[in-house]
């Protein structure tokens, strides 16, 4: 008897995640280019709101659109695939908001890792 597929699913969404980087996830240049997104990201943050177990920026978008904040959550993702990322575009004229969250530890390793204090 085999086990139906959506057994494996479930089961791997249920897994712990590990909070650690995967250091070899990044080409050469995708590093070379997600370092340049991060300094973006970090130049468009212009207010943080900290939860329980995570940060979540606002971000000028003239500073940093849509499809480069998206890029730098797909690079992200993938070396540190313990972040659960959000985005979120409220109506109308109003805001970006980035929200990084995870296991605990998680703030202070986000602060380190973008330079924030």
């Amino acid at each position: 008897m085999s086990i139906p597929a959506f057994v494996s699913v479930a089961a791997a969404v249920a897994a712990p995640v590990v909070f650690a980087c995967n250091m070899k996830a990044l080409s050469h240049e995708e590093r070379v280019h997600h370092a340049a997104n991060t300094h973006r990201l970090t130049a468009a943050v212009v207010e943080t709101q900290e939860g329980e177990s995570s940060l979540r920026f606002r971000i000028a978008e003239e500073r940093m659109d849509l499809p480069a904040l998206a890029e730098w959550v797909r690079l992200e993702r993938k070396c540190c695939p313990f972040f659960t990322f959000t985005i979120e575009i409220e109506g109308g004229a109003g805001a970006t908001w980035l929200t990084l969250s995870g296991p605990p530890g998680v703030k202070e390793f986000i602060r380190l890792e973008l330079g924030l204090s």
